[in-house]
């Protein structure tokens, strides 16, 4: 049950990784190592984000990942984008998981813009309450992060 920050799983998702096993070029038949590197390439609208929750290694006994993961309200997603531009965004909604991989219950917080400012609130089932941003941010649950441009 540690804490972990956004930007390690960005890091995580953007080292580069050796491929195991020689790889043999289809036109020059030369044995390589190669080598994957994902990244970021261009700016969309909205940004969401898929928290690996699920820890696949121990199959058939798959358990699930309760690590925090610390996600800010503002995220600058600049360092992992080639161009090496700013990537501001706004988190606008959380999706949480309950429960494990065989069965458990989704809610989610959402963020709506009123006269008087941003409220936050928890959409569950039939149920809808107002919660505080100290409640959003940085949930245990949360399995999905909601951003969009600023």
């Amino acid at each position: 049950s540690q804490s972990i920050s956004i930007f390690d799983c960005f890091s995580e998702y953007t080292k580069i990784q050796k491929i195991e096993g020689d790889y043999k070029c289809d036109k020059c038949k030369e044995v390589n190592t190669s080598f994957i590197e994902n990244n970021i390439l261009s700016k969309s609208k909205t940004l969401i984000l898929q928290l690996l929750r699920f820890d696949m290694s121990t199959y058939p006994n798959i358990r699930k990942n309760n690590n925090i993961i610390d996600y800010p309200l503002n995220l600058n997603i600049g360092d992992y984008v080639l161009s090496n531009q700013n990537y501001n965004y706004n988190l606008y909604g959380v999706v949480l998981h309950y429960g494990n991989l065989y069965g458990g219950h989704y809610n989610c917080f959402i963020k709506k813009n009123t006269e008087c400012g941003q409220k936050w609130y928890l959409c569950d089932d039939e149920t809808i309450s107002e919660v505080s941003i100290n409640t959003v941010l940085n949930h245990r649950n949360a399995y999905m992060l909601l951003y969009q441009v600023e």
